[in-house]
């Protein structure tokens, strides 16, 4: 179940850029800035929304926890989604 929702939650992450990449082509030409600035605001959308309204326990946060986790969140979720659609969308 848990894999099964972090697939959803990464497809409709890859959809919301999509679908803002039809409102602000600039986007796509500036495709590595944006990407992670959408990887930012994906972590902060993940630990401000989501992970509160879920029944996880609460985490004592460190610096290095949270540094760690917005790198991911850049690197492995904010960049290869701003690269897949801007390849997808100049064509």
């Amino acid at each position: 179940m848990g894999l099964l929702c972090h697939f959803l939650i990464a497809m409709v992450a890859a959809m919301v850029f999509s679908l803002a990449i039809r409102c602000l082509p600039s986007l796509v030409r500036h495709y590595l800035l944006s990407g992670a600035l959408y990887g930012v605001i994906v972590f902060l959308f993940m630990n401000l929304v989501v992970i509160p309204l879920s029944a996880m326990p609460k985490r004592p946060l460190t610096s290095s926890g949270v540094m760690t986790q917005v790198l991911i969140h850049i690197f492995c979720v904010g960049l290869p989604i701003s690269l897949a659609a801007s390849r997808f969308w100049r064509h």
